[in-house]
């Protein structure tokens, strides 16, 4: 689906996690291995090439201990993709924050509370909009009659 634009693919160590189960099977969240991922950059390059398409791939192996969130490689790249002459800045101080003393919790209360209001709105008027919207109605006065209908 991305051909022929640009795919950035970057090898970098993702979260672990191991999983005991309980309500559903064990699982085990590791990193592919750097072997792997030049593979599935190679398939995909054979896909593209055998259906005459050119894939327009990259592959970034990040260097251990960059974390998960992109390399500078990675995002040069990106940035190079999106737009050829879009460069990155080196990274700045902090912008002061607008808002002081900023406490999330009452907003987060009361979108949940619009949230709740709004779909106890639509379970009582759901009953009316699906009556007012059947095609067809059926007689339940009977059996018979219902079948009939």
């Amino acid at each position: 689906m991305v051909a022929p634009r640009p795919l950035i693919v970057e090898a970098a160590a993702g979260p672990t996690a191991n999983i005991p189960g309980g309500r559903g099977a064990p699982a085990q969240i590791v990193s592919p291995l750097l072997s792997e991922v030049r593979q599935e950059v190679d398939r995909v390059d054979r896909m593209f090439a055998s259906g005459k398409l050119s894939a327009n791939i990259e592959l970034v192996v990040s260097k251990d201990g960059q974390g998960p969130y992109g390399s500078q490689q990675a995002l040069e790249s990106f940035c190079k993709a999106m737009h050829g002459a879009m460069e990155l800045r080196p990274n700045g101080k902090k912008p002061e924050s607008t808002l002081g003393e900023f406490d999330p919790r009452p907003r987060h209360a009361q979108q949940v509370h619009e949230l709740d209001r709004h779909s106890q709105n639509l379970l009582r008027e759901s009953h009316y909009v699906r009556q007012a919207n059947t095609m067809k109605r059926f007689d339940v006065e009977s059996l018979a009659a219902y079948v009939k209908s």
